[in-house]
């Protein structure tokens, strides 16, 4: 039997979650304890199997990350030579524009000591320091492909098109674990190379070893009407691909965070994320590149998560942040969709046929998912297709600010479970035709 691969979203990962709201508050989340819980998946795909997976609260070890007071980069360089000295650390990386820096301990002193001290000394350049949790891709399980992409008529896709398919000075950066920038279906949407927040590949392409990327690009933007493969909410959409996860889908709260601070720098007009972390007094390194994006006009999407259950999860609890839950064929909530208050639309995840890389990758040799194109399911899967209508909604109406852009995708979302906003569903599932119209 083909492996069936879990839903690691790190939200999932039992730590004492804290508040979104409230995460700037230093609290026990600093922990860097391994605490373990068992998460049961069910598949809705294979539903006389159930898989019960262990997840652990992780970070990555030997590294502090560190959230300077506001203004701090000025003199970055004295701070980290003065904390370096004082705690036994050396620089790993920094975000000056953001005020973040990531150090590496140097010595036998554990790394949760270190964070302690430096947070109970109260440095006058120090916002707060804590672990670089880990953050992973939500993707949840795999199915053969099949010929049909259900999800383009349950959002009545072919309708909008008709009023637009987008445009090419609309840029969607898709920050995950890069793109198959030789794929048929792709290759003539990308921008550039991209950019890698990837430790040791400064300067390289976002070239995708994982296969998440490349599935979600194709739904977000792949291209139409070539005679290939399948055709993405956005069609005539620019892609901008940015690499923040490794080849087994996971990366960190530093690398989230400076690859949405380069994509909202380096034209995107929509950032989609289908990644999630867990939530604690460290938001804070995420959430001020998500500023620096929304202050710039950029929309950010990004994904509930699938741990199945209330709780939030980093990007996609901050505010401002359109959060996607996964419906399934039938219009109702996936089995796995995370939810909560702070869920703002749906949109299908449930067995969704995308572009996968052309070459052997990480799905493809561990998971026996299929080269080319394949179908996925996950919240992963529900955010760049919101991500795509989002696009086509800044290309019809490209005067709208971003908060009008959030509002009028959920104003146009078709109302599921009780009526109104809860907190299942959100505003509802989108609809892509009504979200283009002008009558909406």
């Amino acid at each position: 039997m083909k492996k069936v691969l879990s839903s690691l979203a790190a939200a999932s990962i039992v730590m004492g979650i804290t508040s979104c709201n409230n995460a700037t508050n230093l609290n026990a989340s600093l922990s860097t304890d391994q605490g373990q819980a068992g998460i049961s998946s069910t598949n809705g795909l294979l539903p006389e199997q159930k898989h019960s997976f262990q997840v652990t609260r992780e970070s990555e070890p030997g590294e502090i990350l560190v959230a300077l007071r506001d203004g701090s980069s000025s003199r970055m360089n004295d701070t980290v030579s003065r904390l370096n000295k004082k705690y036994g650390t050396k620089l790993s990386g920094s975000i000056p524009q953001t005020d973040t820096i990531l150090l590496e301990t140097t010595t036998k002193e554990k790394t949760e000591d270190i964070i302690k001290d430096m947070n109970s000394h109260k440095d006058a350049d120090v916002q707060v320091a804590g672990p670089n949790f880990k953050v992973y891709m939500t993707l949840s399980v795999n199915d053969p492909m099949s010929t049909d992409q259900y999800a383009l008529d349950k959002v009545d896709i072919r309708h909008a098109w008709e009023v637009t398919q987008g445009d090419e000075n609309t840029v969607i950066a898709i920050v995950d674990t890069g793109i198959d920038l030789n794929h048929p279906d792709l290759k003539d949407k990308l921008v550039s190379g991209g950019f890698s927040a990837i430790k040791g590949e400064d300067g390289k392409p976002a070239a995708d070893d994982n296969g998440h990327g490349t599935h979600c690009a194709g739904i977000a933007a792949g291209i139409s009407n070539n005679g290939v493969g399948i055709a993405g909410m956005a069609p005539k959409n620019k892609i901008l691909p940015v690499r923040v996860l490794g080849g087994q889908g996971s990366g960190s709260l530093f690398t989230i965070a400076k690859g949405i601070e380069w994509a909202a720098t380096h034209g995107a007009r929509v950032i989609s994320m289908s990644l999630g972390g867990p939530s604690s007094a460290m938001n804070i390194v995420v959430e001020r590149p998500v500023n620096i994006a929304l202050k710039n006009d950029v929309a950010v999407v990004a994904a509930m998560g699938n741990s199945g259950k209330e709780e939030e999860e980093v990007p996609g609890c901050l505010k401002g942040v359109i959060a996607v839950g996964a419906t399934d064929s039938n219009d109702k909530k996936a089995s796995f969709s995370t939810w909560g208050k702070h869920i703002s639309v749906g949109a299908p995840g449930v067995q969704i046929l995308s572009t996968m890389p052309t070459y052997e990758v990480f799905l493809t040799k561990e998971y026996g998912i299929s080269q080319n194109y394949a179908k996925l399911s996950g919240t992963s899967m529900a955010t760049p297709a919101v991500a795509g209508i989002v696009g086509l909604i800044r290309s019809k109406f490209p005067n709208l600010k971003v908060a009008q852009v959030k509002e009028k995708l959920e104003s146009a979302a078709d109302d599921m479970g009780t009526a109104g906003f809860d907190e299942l569903y959100g505003h509802g599932r989108v609809n892509a035709f009504k979200a283009v119209s002008d009558s909406k």
